[in-house]
């Protein structure tokens, strides 16, 4: 869905295609006269505003996946899931940002 090298599935996403099964039921009813027009078009409506949400919701992704590659330094990386502990293990950011970027650089350099 995001990338077409990977298939990402989010509720909405899931929500979506629920209520386009539901789109595709009301026009089956609507055809045998157990559903009238105006229900049809409120599902197809329904459906729309939910494809519109997985989109908006893509395109933030995307954008999100930019920014933290770009704060890597690795814009090269590929969409993917992330995982990890979000909840130890950070990186002391009071630190001076010149004094990280040499010690990063010291630990790239190779060992002699």
């Amino acid at each position: 869905m995001f990338s077409p090298h990977r298939n990402f599935s989010t509720p909405a996403a899931t929500l979506a295609k629920i209520q386009q099964d539901f789109v595709e039921t009301q026009r089956q009813l609507s055809n045998t006269g157990q559903a009238d027009e105006s229900e049809v078009l409120d599902s197809e409506v329904d459906a729309q505003r939910l494809r519109l949400s997985v989109r908006m919701q893509e395109n933030t992704l995307r954008e999100e996946w930019r920014s933290l590659t770009a704060l890597l330094g690795r814009p090269d990386l590929p969409l993917a899931t992330v995982s990890g502990d979000l909840e130890h293990n950070w990186p002391d950011l009071n630190e001076d940002p010149s004094r990280r970027i040499h010690r990063h650089a010291i630990a790239r350099q190779p060992h002699r």
